[in-house]
């Protein structure tokens, strides 16, 4: 691998990685972990969402997310439902508490993602994020070529 490509990775690697970190900070000004902000976060936005759903959107370990959902339940922050026609699903969805708990925490983060982009503009962002739902694409895919078998 030639310098310039060195140079190249590492710059995004650095960015990636101090994004990562901003978002986290604000996680951490609401006391919270980053899985469960996320969790409020798709909740806020979607009604309703299983946990499946949630670490499909998210490719967080599912783990992660039912330690999540289990800790927000106990908050009386989200509430499970049954699914009425399969006995086997739960949906997730936030009590009132929950949603008034969401609102305060996770509104600032979406209005400091509105602002940004407000100054960036929409077509930029939108190009952001298909070039970034690339990158991640094919990382996921040379990372498991890379490490097949491996645990």
């Amino acid at each position: 691998m030639d310098e310039r490509r060195k140079k190249i990775i590492a710059d995004l690697n650095i960015l990636i990685s101090k994004e990562v970190r901003e978002y986290t900070k604000c996680n951490q000004h609401h006391r919270m972990t980053n899985y469960r902000c996320v969790i409020l976060y798709i909740l806020l936005l979607h009604s309703k969402q299983t946990q499946k759903q949630i670490v499909e959107m998210t490719s967080l370990p599912k783990q992660s997310i039912n330690k999540g959902i289990l800790q927000l339940r106990d908050k009386n922050y989200v509430k499970l439902i049954q699914d009425s026609s399969d006995n086997r699903v739960k949906y997730c969805s936030l009590t009132d508490e929950g949603r008034i708990y969401a609102q305060k925490a996770i509104e600032p983060l979406m209005n400091i993602e509105n602002e940004i982009v407000e100054k960036m503009g929409e077509e930029k962002v939108i190009l952001l994020t298909e070039l970034l739902k690339e990158w991640n694409g094919h990382f996921e895919e040379f990372r498991n070529k890379k490490y097949e078998g491996r645990k």
